[in-house]
């Protein structure tokens, strides 16, 4: 895999959110409900076991509200146990999803989605790009290949300084 992985799951919004207060019984309905989503939208992409990646999370909302990127953690905690079920990777530890991301992608009132972008672990962290062409994205992002060094490091063991 060198080039991201793009999955639509089929929400308008997270059906589980960070600020939501509900009971455990629903909860486990929809944490169930997610991964069961995840899993058949993997299935249907026919996605071959991946290597090491990154999570990017973007929810395009409908409207101009403000939302809290970090709100669609819960949800897509199940929607990776739904990718590990669909053989997607063996697990999810960090040596398998080594990163989880959030954003809030631009308004879509015709198509308000939650989308899951599987990065792989040799996307440059610096300049978020992929580096098939290491030139290229020296010139791209104006770092050095020492920075990228740095930045494939710290993604793969964690910053200890």
């Amino acid at each position: 895999m060198t080039d991201p992985i793009r999955l639509v799951l089929p929400y308008t919004a997270p059906p589980l959110s960070s600020n939501a207060r509900i009971h455990y019984r629903q909860k486990a309905v929809l944490t169930r409900q997610i991964r069961e989503s995840a899993y058949w939208v993997a299935k249907a992409a026919n996605i071959a076991p991946v290597k090491p990646s990154a999570v990017l999370t973007v929810w395009y909302p409908p409207d101009r509200r403000r939302r809290d990127a970090g709100s669609c953690a819960p949800t897509t905690k199940a929607a990776i146990d739904g990718l590990v079920d669909a053989g997607v990777w063996p697990d999810d530890d960090p040596t398998h999803v080594i990163e989880e991301r959030y954003r809030i992608g631009p308004i879509d009132k015709a198509n308000p989605r939650i989308e899951l972008h599987l990065i792989p672990a040799s996307w440059c962290w610096v300049c978020e790009q992929l580096r098939a062409v290491p030139e290229v994205c020296s010139q791209q992002c104006a770092t050095t290949d020492a920075d990228h060094e740095l930045a494939d490091t710290i993604a793969r063991e964690g910053d200890h300084a």
